[in-house]
């Protein structure tokens, strides 16, 4: 697990380096910013191609809802200042549940990101697959 962290610190360093901006704007902009607005968009695309609308709604409520939650939370503070707040928050959670900040890290930021988008790529792909079998 901390292998995996440090190369995504070193992604995250290197996309930092990139854009020029430092490593705790750079985590800002993708993971409090980037990563909800990424899924929200792409539910909205499978709303549009996915015989499966409502629950494409729900799905993009409760994505909405999230990202405003957040976004509200961290609107205040400078990218720098959010990340620091993030970390001050990941820490306090993983004492909460008894868990090392990497692990709470990559729960939050990997695996509950790959689930949505898993998500709402099966969406999509089912859409496919329904369209397959009716030329059949």
């Amino acid at each position: 697990m901390y292998l995996f962290f440090r190369l995504c610190c070193g992604i995250v360093t290197l996309i930092s380096m990139i854009f020029g901006i430092t490593y705790e704007e750079t985590n800002t902009y993708l993971f409090i910013y980037g990563e909800p607005a990424f899924l929200l968009l792409l539910t909205i695309v499978a709303f549009l191609f996915s015989k499966r609308k409502l629950l494409c709604f729900f799905i993009g409520c409760f994505e909405l809802c999230t990202a405003m939650v957040v976004w509200n939370h961290y609107r205040l503070f400078t990218p720098h200042q959010a990340c620091v707040q993030a970390y001050s928050e990941l820490e306090k959670f993983g004492e909460l549940v008894d868990l090392d900040y990497i692990i709470v890290n990559i729960l939050f930021f990997v695996v509950l990101f790959i689930i949505g988008l898993c998500i709402n790529l099966c969406l999509l792909i089912q859409k496919c697959d329904i369209k397959t079998d009716s030329k059949k």
